[in-house]
C-alpha cells in the first residue's frame, strides 16, 4: 500500500435515475477483464499486542473493448474470507491506462470487524463506484496513483455525477492522491465543494497538486489531521501546520508492530510510543524559495522541505517547533546558515543537509543540537570545518561528509565522548593525508574513505605519527586490557576502512636501523602497525599499488609476526591486497610476492636513455628493461654486472653478438616480428632463461 496516505477531498456521490446495475445494463457497458492475485500476511498493525491479520487482493483490468467497463462488488469483496476476527482488508486495483472502471452494487451487510486499505492504479474510479463498494468495506485508507477520483461523468441516459455526496469517505483515517506527471483535467477547487468535513482523517497526501489557493482550506476540512504531505506541488510557502497540538493515538486497542514501527519512524529516527500518531509534515519538491519572516510553530516529529531551492531562512523560523526530531532540508540551495537557526530544536535526532551550497561547518552550527544522531552534510562545497564543530554531539551515530572540499580533519572535531559514534563517511573528498583521528574511536566501526587522494606516500611516518595512547584506548577490549593483552588478543568485529578507489601506491616500510632511538621507534611502529592490522580492515582494492623492493620490509615484519604466534596467517589482507603492478604481480596478494622475484629502479651508469634499469632485491642483478621502445639493434653497452634483459616488442631482427651477452641471466626477445637468432650466435653464452 502508499506509504504515508493523506489525502483526497470531496469526491462525491451522483444521483441518477437508474440504479448502477440497471445503468450499466442500459448502456451496454462490457464486463471488465481481470486477473486476481490473492495473498495473506501480517499487518503493521497489531491489536492489544498481536498481529492483525492481513489479507491482500491484487486485481489487473482491462476492457475487453473500448476504455471502461464493469465489475461486480460481490465478486471482489468474495475473493477474501474473514472469520468474524478483525483484520485488515488490502484492494488493490491497477489498470495499464485510465480506463473507467464501474461497479454493480452488493447489498449485503458491512462486512463487521474488517477495515478496509483500497489502492487505485491508474484506474479511473466515479466516486458513485467508490460508494458502491464502500456500502459493504468500511474504507480505512484510500489511494490513487497516478489517477484520481472521477467527478465527472455522463451516463448513456444523460445523468451525471453530482458533487454532493462523500459517503465513502466517512470512515477513512488517510486519504492519497498522486495525479499523473503533467495532468492539469483535474479541478482542485471542485474537490471542496461537498459540504462535509472530514474529523476522521489523520493522514492526508497530495502530490502534483496546484493548491497556493487552498491551503487555508485544509484546516476546516481536515480539523484533526497529524500527517500532511503536499509534494511536487507548486507550493511558494508552507501552510501554518500543524493548526492543533493534539496529540493522537491510534483507534480501538491498535499499535504499530514492530516492523511498522521501523517503517514508519525508526528508520528516520524518530522516537514515538507504537500506539502514537506520527505528526509530519511533508513539503518536498515545491517551490519554496525563501522561508525568511515565517515560522513554523507547534508539535512535529518530521519536517520536510528537500528539493525546493530554498535559499534563505531566518533565525526564528524554526524556534516554534516543539519536539521535532526529524529535519530534512536537503537538496537545496543554502549557502549560509543564520545564526542560532537550529537553536530551539533541542529533540532534534535527524538532520539532512545534502546537496546544498555550503562552504564553512561552524564550531556553534550545532550547538543546542546534542541529541543528534545522524547528520548529513553531503555534496555541500565544505572546506572548513570548525575545531569543535561536532564534539557535543555526543548521541552521533552517523556523520556523512562525502563530496566536499575537505583537506584535513582533527580528533577534535569528533565527539570523542560518544559511545555510539558508528559511521563516518568522507568520500570523494580531496584528502591526502590519511585521517588518523577515525583510528581513535572505540565505537566506530565504518569508516569510508573512497576515491580520496590518499596516497599512504610516507607509510613509515604515518605510523609514527600515530597517538599510541589514543590508538590503544580507542581499541582495547575493556579498561583493564593491557598492551599484552591489546597484541594477543583478537575483536569480535573488525573495524572497516574503506580506502577503494584512493591513490595508494606504496606500503612501504623504511629500515628500521641501529641507533637507540631508531630501535625505540621500531618498537612503536611494531606495535602500531599490530594494532592496525589485527584490529582494522583496510579495504584497498582499485588502489594502484606498485610491489617493487619496497614491500619487502612489509613482507618480513608480517612473517614475523606470523613466526610470533601474533598473527594467525587466515586474516583478510593475506589474500584481500593486491598489486596493480608492475604488470607481472597484477592481480596478486602483496604478500605473496617473493622478495627474490621484486625489484627496484635504479639511477646506474651504462643504463640506456631510452630504457630504465632496476636491481633485483635479493641477487642484486641488474634488469634493463627496453620493452616497447622502437630498438632495431642491441645496446652498444650496458650496466656492468650479471643481467637480466627486457627487449620485447621491439623491431630487433638480429641478435648482435656482444660482450655483455657472456653475463645475460634473462634474454627476453618475444614480440620482435622479423627476428631471426643464430644458435651460433649464443653459443657458449650461461643464458638460463631465452624468450623469442
Amino acid at each position: 500500500m502508499l506509504r504515508n496516505f493523506n489525502v483526497i477531498w470531496c469526491f462525491c456521490f451522483i444521483a441518477v435515475k437508474l440504479s448502477t446495475a440497471n445503468i450499466v445494463t442500459q448502456c451496454g457497458i462490457p464486463k471488465c477483464l481481470y486477473r486476481q492475485v490473492k495473498s495473506t500476511s501480517f499487518s503493521v498493525m497489531e491489536v492489544n499486542n498481536q498481529p492483525l491479520k492481513t489479507n491482500i487482493v491484487g486485481i489487473s483490468l482491462m476492457p475487453p473493448s473500448s476504455d471502461e467497463c464493469y465489475l461486480n462488488a460481490a465478486d471482489v469483496l468474495d475473493s477474501y474470507h474473514f472469520n468474524g476476527n478483525r483484520a485488515v482488508a488490502v484492494l488493490i486495483m491497477r489498470c495499464a491506462a485510465n480506463y473507467t472502471i464501474h461497479f454493480n452494487p452488493d447489498a449485503r451487510p458491512t462486512i463487521p470487524n474488517a477495515v478496509f486499505h483500497v489502492q487505485v492504479e491508474n484506474c479511473l474510479l466515479t466516486t458513485d463506484s467508490l460508494n458502491t463498494l464502500s456500502n459493504r468495506a468500511s474504507f480505512n485508507h484510500v489511494s490513487f496513483i497516478n489517477t484520481y477520483p472521477l467527478q465527472k461523468y455522463s451516463y448513456c441516459d444523460g445523468s451525471k455525477l453530482l458533487n454532493s455526496n462523500c459517503r465513502y469517505l466517512k470512515s477513512a483515517n488517510a486519504i492519497g492522491i498522486i495525479l499523473p506527471e503533467k495532468h492539469n483535467a483535474v479541478n482542485f477547487s471542485e474537490m471542496f465543494q461537498c459540504n462535509e468535513t472530514f474529523p476522521n482523517v489523520k493522514e492526508l497526501q497530495f502530490r502534483r497538486f496546484d493548491l497556493n489557493q487552498h491551503l487555508s482550506h485544509l484546516k476546516y476540512k481536515f480539523p484533526n489531521l497529524q500527517d500532511l504531505q503536499i509534494s511536487d506541488s507548486f507550493l511558494k510557502t508552507s501552510p501554518n501546520f500543524p493548526w492543533n497540538n493534539k496529540r493522537m493515538y491510534f483507534e480501538n486497542n491498535k499499535s504499530l508492530s514492530e516492523t511498522g514501527l521501523y517503517d514508519s519512524a525508526t528508520r528516520y529516527n524518530v522516537i514515538i510510543q507504537p500506539n502514537m500518531r506520527k505528526r509530519v509534515l511533508n513539503l518536498n519538491s515545491n517551490d519554496i524559495e525563501t522561508l525568511v519572516g515565517f515560522r513554523f510553530e507547534g508539535y512535529l516529529d518530521m519536517l520536510k522541505l528537500s528539493g525546493n531551492g530554498l535559499s534563505s531562512f531566518s533565525s526564528f523560523t524554526f524556534s516554534g517547533l516543539l519536539g521535532l526530531q526529524h529535519l530534512d532540508l536537503s537538496v537545496n540551495y543554502l549557502s549560509k546558515l543564520p545564526t542560532d537557526g537550529f537553536r530551539g530544536l533541542t529533540a532534534l535526532r535527524h538532520m539532512n543537509l545534502h546537496a546544498n551550497l555550503l562552504s564553512v561547518v561552524s564550531d556553534d552550527m550545532f550547538y543546542y543540537n546534542t541529541e543528534l544522531v545522524y547528520l548529513d552534510l553531503s555534496n555541500n562545497s565544505i572546506s572548513m570545518i570548525g575545531p569543535h564543530a561536532f564534539s557535543r554531539l555526543h548521541h552521533l551515530q552517523e556523520l556523512r561528509l562525502e563530496y566536499n572540499n575537505i583537506v584535513t580533519l582533527s580528533y577534535s572535531m569528533f565527539p570523542a565522548f560518544s559511545v555510539s559514534f558508528r559511521s563516518l563517511i568522507l568520500d570523494g573528498n580531496p584528502l591526502s593525508k590519511f585521517p588518523d583521528a577515525v583510528l581513535y574511536f572505540k565505537t566506530l566501526q565504518e569508516v569510508s574513505l573512497r576515491y580520496t587522494s590518499i596516497d599512504f606516500q610516507n607509510f613509515t611516518q604515518m605510523l609514527l605519527d600515530l597517538n599510541f595512547s589514543l590508538l590503544a584506548e580507542g581499541n582495547a577490549q575493556s579498561s583493564t586490557t593491557t598492551e599484552t593483552d591489546l597484541l594477543k588478543s583478537s575483536p569480535r568485529r573488525l573495524k572497516r576502512i574503506d580506502l577503494t578507489g584512493s591513490k595508494i601506491n606504496n606500503l612501504h616500510l623504511k629500515y628500521f636501523g641501529t641507533s637507540l632511538s631508531t630501535r625505540l621507534n621500531a618498537r612503536m611502529k611494531k606495535l602500531k602497525l599490530l594494532i592496525l592490522l589485527k584490529y582494522f580492515q583496510f579495504i584497498l582494492t582499485d588502489n594502484p599499488i606498485h610491489c617493487d623492493c619496497r614491500i619487502n620490509h612489509f613482507t618480513r615484519f608480517v612473517k614475523r609476526m606470523l613466526a610470533d604466534g601474533l598473527l594467525r596467517g587466515n586474516e583478510y589482507f593475506f589474500n584481500d591486497w593486491k598489486c596493480s603492478s608492475p604488470a607481472e604481480f597484477r592481480y596478486k596478494p602483496v604478500f605473496q610476492v617473493p622478495e627474490s622475484d621484486t625489484y627496484c629502479k635504479i639511477d646506474i651508469p651504462k643504463c640506456p636513455a631510452t630504457c630504465s634499469c632496476y636491481e633485483r632485491s635479493v641477487s642484486g642483478i641488474t634488469i634493463v628493461d627496453c620493452r616497447n621502445r622502437g630498438l632495431t639493434d642491441f645496446p652498444e653497452q650496458l650496466p656492468d654486472g650479471i643481467l637480466d634483459l627486457w627487449f620485447q616488442n621491439n623491431n630487433i631482427t638480429n641478435v648482435t653478438r656482444t660482450s655483455y651477452l657472456s653475463r645475460t641471466r634473462q634474454l627476453l626477445l618475444s614480440g620482435n616480428k622479423h627476428l631471426k637468432v643464430s644458435p651460433e650466435v649464443i653459443r657458449g653464452f650461461d643464458i638460463l632463461k631465452l624468450a623469442t
